[in-house]
């Protein structure tokens, strides 16, 4: 959490942000929790552990500054071990009574936890006998402030009663299973994407007033010249032009559509239930339009009732696919996302500039084991934070073992951008290459690109974040083709909402409604656009409302029930639990042989009434 390195305007994590398992159960927030990743956890103890053992610099994951060239760092074993002057700081606290392993340890409580690891007896036990058996004074001070910190008791304030006896189950590497492999790659554009700048009217326009002409008159200072567009053809789409043209910077979106392999969606959003300019208001009473934060999970959940709460549409897609006896799970190579929560699958999370083992010094002390005691089961009345804690640092510890053995001999052939983009797809090809190693057959992955609250210089900002958008595209859809594993793989590009077509004074949009997107792959039906554009942009329009903001007509509901189908939700009760709204919009949802190439028997839309 630097200064100045905040992902958004909402800093590091949300102040409604639940925990998944006993905090959102028991309807408590618990903002920090959102950076306790599985990377970050391991990260931070090795922060620390370093600093403990090296002092303030950066070998082995240390928290300063490069104190010695990073290729030297093992020499801190012998050549530089009482050196003073290889570090830019180090702890110089001593116990009172550093003979007495009780009194240290109760000193240490005292000044680390504020005295709460002393009332847990167990807690206090281990850390005795682990002083007491390090060895000399300074390695039994070392290792005991190197566990301390790990316990629930430094990362809560809540008294943690520890059981004697019962310890977590471990994370385990699922079977291979033998089935036919599918990944759902659903890409979050954070910020709210301009995507009528993305997909923009061309030529052969003959429904209403729509024409580039048109879009130019609405959009002003905003809008993108003919020359600047690559052209698509759209005849036999039902649009009002049979010709769009799509952002300049887009080339590979515009390969794929040419090659059958990508369709868009047309003026997408959130929506509660059918709605029009008239009465949009009170029928959209179950959420806060325009808001991100709100909007973001109401993306990820699609769920505006809250029938399926604690899940995420990633997350229940998992779900089903487990309930049919596939291997599922979710990975996100971009933080704790909303969208991939469910009920029975994991969900493992990595960090996109790879993975560090914990405790990477090779002369260091054991520690997993240790810090694994600690972080055992808890007793009923025991702090719900501290219990999120533990549980928390056995799945990083399992997840971590896990995708570092997998991802450690996955290599890519192809080149990928050296972008915050481009490592993230990299890594998800690398995770897609394992995954027999992983034993999955079905998997959901997010990927997160922020910076598209463009309230100013949108054109700007839009082209050099799509120029990055493109780079990444082009490299995985290229090492995916090179896996074969193109026909196995759909990419669902999403944004919280689109923005105003009318430009504000700072040359840029604000924030609004419907908007635009694609998806990808080897099995979909491309080359077509589904939804619907809108006949008009203009304000006295049927779809638009002051101050440009475009009423969707086509809800995210209609687009993951054929991805569902194509996931592995065939039934009409497995559609109705990933997608608990669908009912609602029974003339507007696409079906999987809407999206993808194929014959397929499709659910009936609504169970049958006994």
């Amino acid at each position: 959490q630097q200064p100045h390195k905040a992902p958004n305007v909402f800093s590091f994590f949300l102040p409604e942000y639940s925990s998944p398992g006993h905090v959102k159960t028991a309807s408590l927030v618990s903002p920090e929790a959102q950076v306790l990743t599985g990377p970050n956890i391991i990260n931070a103890f090795n922060g620390m552990i370093s600093l403990v053992d090296l002092g303030l610099q950066s070998c082995y994951g240390g928290l300063g500054f490069m104190a010695i060239y990073p290729g030297n760092c093992g020499l801190f074993q012998g050549y530089y071990a009482s050196s003073d002057d290889r570090h830019y700081g180090k702890l110089s606290y001593m116990p009172s009574n550093p003979n007495d392993a009780g009194s240290v340890i109760d000193e240490m409580s005292m000044l680390l936890t504020g005295g709460r690891l002393r009332m847990n007896s167990e807690t206090r036990s281990m850390l005795v006998d682990a002083y007491n058996n390090a060895g000399s004074h300074e390695e039994s001070l070392s290792l005991a402030q190197k566990l301390m910190v790990s316990t629930p008791e430094f990362h809560t304030t809540n008294i943690v009663h520890t059981t004697s006896s019962t310890v977590r189950p471990e994370i385990s590497p699922p079977q291979l299973q033998s089935d036919r492999y599918k990944a759902v790659v659903f890409i979050f554009l954070e910020g709210g994407m301009d995507s009528y700048n993305m997909l923009v009217p061309y030529s052969g326009c003959t429904v209403g007033e729509m024409s580039h002409a048109h879009y130019q008159s609405v959009r002003g200072q905003l809008h993108l010249p003919l020359g600047f567009l690559s052209s698509i053809d759209a005849n036999g789409s039902s649009q009002p032009c049979s010709t769009f043209g799509v952002h300049g910077t887009l080339q590979k979106v515009h390969s794929l559509y040419n090659d059958g392999d990508l369709l868009f969606v047309a003026n997408m959003g959130v929506m509660q239930q059918e709605l029009n300019e008239n009465n949009f208001w009170e029928k959209m009473d179950k959420t806060q339009l325009f808001a991100h934060n709100v909007q973001t999970d109401e993306v990820a959940n699609v769920d505006i009732h809250q029938d399926q709460a604690g899940r995420g549409i990633g997350g229940r897609l998992i779900d089903a696919a487990i309930s049919k006896g596939f291997s599922a799970g979710g990975v996100s190579v971009n933080g704790l996302p909303e969208v991939l929560v469910s009920d029975y699958g994991s969900l493992f999370t990595v960090d996109a500039n790879g993975l560090q083992t914990l405790n990477p010094m090779p002369w260091a002390q054991p520690l997993k084991d240790k810090i694994m005691e600690l972080n055992r089961a808890t007793n009923i009345g025991s702090s719900i934070y501290g219990e999120t804690w533990s549980d928390l640092v056995y799945q990083s510890f399992g997840e971590n073992d896990l995708l570092f053995n997998a991802l450690e001999f996955a290599t890519v052939s192809t080149e990928f951008p050296e972008t915050p983009f481009g490592q993230q797809m990299e890594t998800i090809a690398k995770l897609i290459q394992s995954k027999d190693q992983r034993g999955n057959d079905r998997d959901v992955f997010y990927a997160k690109m922020p910076g598209y609250d463009t309230h100013g210089h949108m054109n700007e900002i839009l082209e050099t974040l799509f120029e990055e958008l493109n780079g990444g595209l082009d490299a995985f859809t290229t090492e995916i083709k090179t896996q074969q594993r193109w026909d196995d793989v759909t990419i669902v590009l999403t944004s919280e909402f689109g923005r105003t077509l009318i430009g504000n004074t700072g040359n840029g949009s604000d924030h609004a409604w419907g908007g635009n997107y694609f998806v990808a792959g080897g099995e979909v039906d491309g080359k077509k656009i589904l939804g619907s554009f809108p006949e008009s942009l203009a304000e006295d329009g049927p779809e638009v409302v002051p101050p440009g903001i475009v009423i969707p007509s086509t809800p995210w509901e209609a687009l993951w029930n054929g991805i569902a189908q194509w996931f592995g939700a065939t039934t009409t009760d497995d559609l109705n639990e990933v997608l608990p709204n669908r009912n609602a919009f029974q003339s507007k949802l696409f079906s999987q042989s809407d999206i993808y190439q194929g014959t397929f028997t499709d659910p009936p839309t609504k169970a049958p009434v006994p």
